[in-house]
């Protein structure tokens, strides 16, 4: 198996990002690596200097884009930038498990950011989503402990067909808002290490991915979607998995730097294949 064996049919028509490119990234650790190997090659200097470079979760700037790991919060973020969804409640909580809390003044900076963004990468990591209830929106992650309601707060695996709408809902705001915008996305191949649900977290883990990329793959075969040239696909799980024997340190939640230099550049993939990382 080779890169290109991989690449066929997802290599877009032109460059997507070049060096005057605005690219922004949501999802887990993938579109972090992301956004610094384009920093590093001197792409993306709209985030420079430091102030917009090392955004911080507590004012949602989009530069640290470990946040939002599934697209029913990245929708929701697009709802609430530009004024469809305003949280009524303790919706949202940071890493640290601190409330977050939805000024406007925080609004109107994610609204810019979508406003001044080129080009949108989201990896979607998990389909294992924590949902209020009452609210019927999904939550960032887990809420604190003292103020868990076990008949409010339901953290559940959302189906192919609530998946595949939360990408229409997303075509839906690109249409009216985010015109122009070009948007990448991208499965992460990080596995659960742990689950709500009744099972083992590798069985649940095969079902997360699964359903994500089976949503995803629905969405862009449709025709009217991929008229539209809106949309790409970058298959870097499956660089991951058919590319390497053994992509992960021993944890088993992180990517060998190599391997991850590689499924960001041709150039490392090609050092790799001679030091026999390759599958053949």
């Amino acid at each position: 198996v080779t890169v290109e064996d991989i690449l066929y049919g997802w290599r877009p028509r032109q460059k997507l990002i070049t060096g005057e490119t605005k690219v922004l990234a949501f999802g887990s650790c993938f579109a972090e690596y992301f956004v610094k190997f384009l920093a590093q090659r001197g792409y993306n200097r709209w985030q420079l200097p430091s102030e917009r470079h090392a955004y911080s979760e507590e004012d949602l700037l989009l530069a640290t884009p470990a946040i939002f790991e599934n697209i029913f919060v990245i929708v929701q973020q697009v709802r609430w930038a530009f004024g469809e969804f305003t949280p009524a409640a303790k919706l949202w909580f940071t890493k640290d498990k601190r409330h977050f809390e939805a000024t406007e003044e925080r609004r109107d900076k994610v609204r810019r950011s979508f406003e001044e963004g080129d080009v949108f990468v989201l990896t979607l990591g998990l389909s294992e989503v924590w949902f209020d209830c009452i609210e019927q929106e999904p939550m960032w992650r887990t809420i604190p402990a003292h103020l868990y309601e076990p008949d409010r707060h339901v953290c559940r695996p959302a189906t192919v067909t609530e998946t595949l709408a939360a990408f229409y809902d997303l075509d839906r705001l690109a249409e009216r808002f985010l015109a122009g915008k070009r948007f990448i996305f991208t499965l992460s191949p990080i596995p659960l290490n742990a689950t709500y649900r009744d099972q083992s977290p590798i069985t649940a883990n095969q079902a997360s991915k699964a359903i994500l990329r089976a949503a995803l793959d629905e969405f862009l075969s449709d025709s009217k979607i991929a008229q539209k040239s809106r949309y790409h696909y970058f298959p870097s799980y499956e660089l991951v998995f058919h590319l390497f024997e053994h992509p992960f340190v021993p944890d088993y939640r992180h990517l060998f730097p190599e391997v991850a230099a590689a499924v960001r550049s041709e150039e490392h993939t090609s050092e790799l294949q001679s030091r026999q990382y390759l599958v053949c």
